[in-house]
């Protein structure tokens, strides 16, 4: 195998046409408000993003630790609010919709936490929704009873 050397260009020369035509058909130069501001904003004149007060330096995005712990803490907060669409949608996808949801007896009224049997009565039971066991005493609950209605949506 043989290799045989490329020849090279040379770059182009500070006196050279290629050069001088580069210049003069580039970008024309722009004033400092016509540039995009990188990593924040430089004519930025608002203050503290959670109390509004003035803010330490330019770059900053809160005025001291105490407002930048209060974003995070409001950045990371558990939803209250459940979509009970999605969440179904994402049990049934998951294929553990049955094991998640509530049956009740016909019969004899007891409640089952994924089984769509009564073992007693051996009569299919009704599903009422989804929920799980309570902790403490281990006995079905309801999603809608742990959050109320207000907690819950339709979509």
């Amino acid at each position: 195998m043989t290799f045989t050397a490329q020849p090279m260009r040379e770059p182009a020369r500070i006196g050279s046409s290629e050069s001088q035509a580069s210049i003069l058909t580039g970008p024309a130069v722009t004033s400092p408000s016509q540039i995009s501001p990188r990593d924040g904003s430089r004519d930025r004149s608002d203050g503290c993003l959670i109390c509004g007060k003035p803010r330490p330096s330019m770059r900053a995005l809160y005025c001291d630790d105490a407002c930048k712990q209060r974003a995070f803490r409001l950045r990371h907060r558990a939803s209250t609010h459940v979509d009970v669409a999605i969440l179904r949608r994402e049990l049934q996808r998951r294929k553990v919709l049955v094991t998640h949801t509530i049956y009740q007896c016909g019969t004899c009224g007891e409640q089952y936490v994924g089984e769509r049997r009564c073992p007693d009565c051996h009569t299919f039971n009704k599903g009422l929704g989804l929920g799980g066991n309570c902790p403490d005493c281990d006995t079905p609950i309801l999603l809608t009873d742990l959050l109320g209605e207000e907690g819950l949506s339709t979509a």
